[in-house]
């Protein structure tokens, strides 16, 4: 549930980065066209100004709206706790031997392979275990 709420929370996160720089770029936009607007002498270009100024607005309006849902999103999710943050407190707390672990995750045999390959996927115990660099990154459960 927790790597639910994270995934999610990153998502909603990246969203809100993606819309706060089209923000700021219409922002920009809406500068410039008021100094346009300013400067413009004729009454036709007035008005094209006039319209791009409202259409700018419309759009920040609407982004804006976007922007606070997604706050009020991040708000429902409240704290999120990282499975690292969780093993680390365990470990830290002597809750938990993390040695111990991963000992029985990939015994001596099993290191030995992974440091010659350096990347790849084997089974062990029934659990499928994906290495990078010399570095088991995630295992799953053999499902064939």
């Amino acid at each position: 549930m927790s790597y639910d709420k994270s995934r999610k929370l990153k998502s909603i996160v990246s969203d809100k980065r993606q819309l706060e720089i089209r923000r700021e770029s219409l922002l920009e936009q809406m500068d410039l066209v008021k100094e346009q607007l300013l400067e413009s002498q004729s009454n036709v270009r007035t008005r094209v100004l006039q319209v791009q100024k409202e259409e700018l607005g419309n759009t920040l309006e609407s982004i804006q709206s976007e922007l606070n849902e997604l706050n009020d999103e991040i708000q429902k999710i409240g704290v999120v706790v990282s499975e690292h943050a969780i093993l680390k407190f365990i470990s830290e707390t002597n809750r938990l031997d993390i040695d111990e672990i991963i000992n029985a995750m990939i015994p001596p045999k099993v290191k030995k392979i992974i440091a010659k390959l350096g990347n790849g996927e084997m089974k062990h115990n029934g659990m499928i275990i994906v290495f990078r660099n010399n570095t088991v990154v995630t295992t799953y459960k053999d499902e064939r």
